[in-house]
């Protein structure tokens, strides 16, 4: 069925774009595109949603003139489905969703401001989630509002919102890799190198033990960790990791 056909597609693009297959994720991305719109219409979430992934994919190709094409066709979606999600007050996974999109859509377009709200919306809508789901969703929020702080030169800000993470987040996943990654980035901003090496360390180390299917996630806390290391002149502990890499 179209159904089947369409979660086929969703699932596919998701799963290229995990091996950095970002051409054949867009390929399936649209496909999926085109069974949302024709199943659900262009007010659903899911058509939605796959507006904002495939943006995200073409990002990752740098193609930024598609991907705020892309984003500028969710924004009107999104910004509709947010004013439903208000209206009834909806404290679900979707709801959830709409605001993380709606985050990074302004931040897309430099909208900083807008961009801290609708996370802050989000981390809202994800603190009444139950379970693990709502746990993932609540610390990938910080995460990401820790780095509209970071984007608009408010290092101290993002250290202050991901040490207090750091304390409650007691499940050492990918999350957490991504939480200790961001608070080396922001201390090194700072020019806190050794302790930006410190926070480098533990994210390479704990993504290497966890041996994480993103491999993104990796490569992004291993390049951390080399620029950690050249910052502060441990040029000699550079070396193992340049070959890992």
């Amino acid at each position: 069925t179209d159904a089947n056909y369409g979660n086929y597609c969703m699932n596919y693009a998701r799963y290229c774009e995990a091996a950095g297959n970002y051409t054949e994720a867009i390929e399936y991305s649209k496909k999926h595109i085109e069974l949302c719109e024709k199943l659900e219409g262009t007010n659903s979430n899911s058509y939605i949603e796959e507006l904002c992934n495939q943006c995200n994919v073409y990002c990752f190709l740098y193609n930024r003139s598609k991907a705020n094409m892309k984003f500028e066709l969710a924004r009107n979606y999104i910004d509709s489905a947010g004013m439903i999600v208000d209206l009834l007050n909806l404290k679900t996974i979707g709801a959830y969703n709409i605001y993380n999109n709606r985050a990074l859509s302004a931040a897309m377009f430099d909208d900083a401001e807008s961009a801290i709200n609708y996370s802050r919306k989000a981390i809202e809508i994800a603190k009444c989630l139950e379970g693990e789901a709502g746990r993932q969703c609540y610390f990938t929020e910080i995460v990401s509002l820790a780095g509209y702080y970071a984007g608009i030169g408010k290092d101290d800000e993002a250290i202050e919102i991901l040490e207090k993470a750091k304390e409650l987040d007691k499940n050492k996943d990918r999350v957490y890799v991504c939480l200790l990654h961001n608070l080396a980035l922001s201390y090194n901003n700072l020019g806190k190198f050794q302790k930006g090496l410190e926070f480098s360390e533990q994210a390479v180390k704990l993504s290497e033990e966890l041996a994480i299917p993103d491999t993104s996630i990796h490569l992004a806390a291993l390049e951390g960790l080399l620029w950690s290391l050249c910052r502060t002149n441990s040029y000699d502990k550079a070396i193992p990791y340049i070959n890992k890499g």
